[in-house]
């Protein structure tokens, strides 16, 4: 919302005009607005009307080597389109993806940079960030999963992006 206020786009400014020719198959009215309210059609890399085993989506590639938004691109850019824009509602993790590649896009800085300086700085949060689910800092909150039958939880080792001192990490 924020470069919506600094007039870089509104909600009305179509995604094609932003990012052209990464998308062909999607519909050329897919507004800022359809992406924000999940309105807008595009085929999500996990569809939950039709998908159940989220982790199957990664067993050829792990989500942890997923360190850019532009990673997931070919999980979804040449799928047809779910509907047409503003049609009605699907939640879409696709959408977010492509929001982070226009924030990328207007900004010309990476998105986990932007969302630092932009965000995590100016209100302190210095230990956020975006970790690799496989080298998570020691105070994460992390999901429990399920192994072999077996409950386990998420790895945790230090990550090099953070401060051992201020954010509890250690070197597991």
């Amino acid at each position: 919302m924020r470069l919506l206020q600094e007039g870089h786009l509104s909600l009305d400014t179509r995604l094609c005009n932003i990012l052209p020719g990464i998308f062909p198959s999607f519909a050329r009215e897919i507004t800022i607005a359809h992406l924000l309210s999940h309105t807008s059609g595009v085929p999500d890399y996990f569809d939950e009307e039709t998908m159940e085993d989220y982790e199957a989506i990664w067993a050829d590639r792990p989500v942890y080597t997923m360190t850019q938004p532009s990673d997931f691109i070919p999980m979804f850019a040449q799928s047809s389109m779910k509907f047409f824009p503003g049609e009605r509602f699907s939640y879409s993790n696709s959408g977010y993806i492509i929001l982070s590649l226009v924030i990328q896009k207007i900004t010309g800085i990476s998105y986990t940079d932007y969302v630092r300086t932009a965000i995590f700085e100016p209100t302190g949060m210095e230990c956020a960030g975006f970790f690799r689910s496989d080298m998570l800092p020691a105070n994460t909150a992390a999901k429990d999963q399920i192994l072999a039958g077996r409950l386990s939880h998420m790895p945790s080792r230090a990550s090099p992006r953070t401060k051992a001192s201020e954010c509890g990490t250690s070197n597991e």
